[in-house]
């Protein structure tokens, strides 16, 4: 574990036809990851590094753009060329203590900074055609919560979600999940997960039971 995270960002390969970072996309087809590279809010975005671990332990793992319309179609496209079974997105934030499981999806898109295609939206619907908010199926919650309690991961089931990019990413991944049956979970994670080993290991071990299970 000490070495996690050496010499991260030079084995980023750039996949120029989708417009994404991609890291062994040969292995685990079952499953794969998501993290975000830096944006307005977040410098030195932890879930990019976490995507270069992940990989090295075989997964398929991406670093999205933090681009409000970019990332769910990258999502989408990646969707269609591997069908995994299914899909964990990670982004940060500060409240996380552990690992929050974001559960609803906002229909709206709102900031005061931009995404990092320079867009900024304030109070726009993702899609008019959907409600105010979404959630993650009551299976899919059910099952995660059942894994985490009996495998001992430390976790939150959030449900206030945000209006940024994250927010976005999960919007459309509860969407594929009802509509393709994709296996989708988003987890926020602390700023300072990659310098906390117990966290690490918590969410390493949270990978584990839904590849798992």
């Amino acid at each position: 574990m000490k070495k996690l995270f050496n010499n991260l960002g030079r084995k980023i390969i750039y996949a120029s036809l989708i417009g994404f970072s991609l890291f062994n996309f040969n292995k685990k087809e079952d499953i794969f990851l998501t993290g975000f590279g830096d944006s307005p809010y977040t410098k030195n975005n932890p879930t990019s590094e976490l995507m270069n671990y992940f990989a090295k332990e075989g997964y398929n793992a991406i670093v999205l753009n933090a681009d409000y319309d970019g990332a769910p179609l990258k999502l989408n496209e990646i969707y269609k060329k591997l069908r995994p079974k299914k899909i964990i997105s990670m982004g940060v934030s500060s409240h996380p203590i552990y690992l929050d499981v974001s559960v609803v999806a906002n229909n709206m898109m709102h900031a005061s900074k931009p995404d990092n295609s320079g867009k900024i939206y304030h109070f726009e619907k993702i899609d008019s055609t959907f409600p105010e908010k979404i959630y993650l199926s009551e299976e899919n919650i059910k099952k995660l919560i059942s894994n985490f309690e009996r495998e001992n991961v430390k976790f939150n089931i959030d449900s206030v979600a945000s209006t940024y990019v994250c927010n976005s990413l999960l919007f459309e991944g509860i969407n594929l999940s009802k509509e393709k049956g994709v296996e989708f979970y988003f987890f926020h994670i602390p700023y300072d997960i990659i310098k906390d080993k117990n966290k690490l290991n918590n969410l390493e071990k949270a990978v584990e039971s839904i590849t798992r299970n």
